[in-house]
């Protein structure tokens, strides 16, 4: 299987941070947050796409800190 490495994101309700990985071919099930379960974008342009987590719960003030 051929994937290429693409940026982090994060889930738009508890901001859990994620890899985003490309595919050229559709991934078997449609990507959900595994923290609250909430739906990931399943593609891009002409890229499957497919979420490896990297920590759960970012948690950043507002001052940045």
């Amino acid at each position: 299987m051929s994937a290429a490495t693409a940026p982090l994101d994060a889930c738009p309700i508890c901001h859990t941070v994620y890899e985003i990985v490309r595919h050229h071919v559709r991934p078997p099930a449609e990507p959900v947050c595994e923290t609250c379960q909430q739906a990931l974008p399943v593609a891009d342009g002409n890229d499957w796409l497919t979420y490896r987590l990297i920590r759960s719960r970012v948690h950043v003030s507002r001052s940045g800190e």
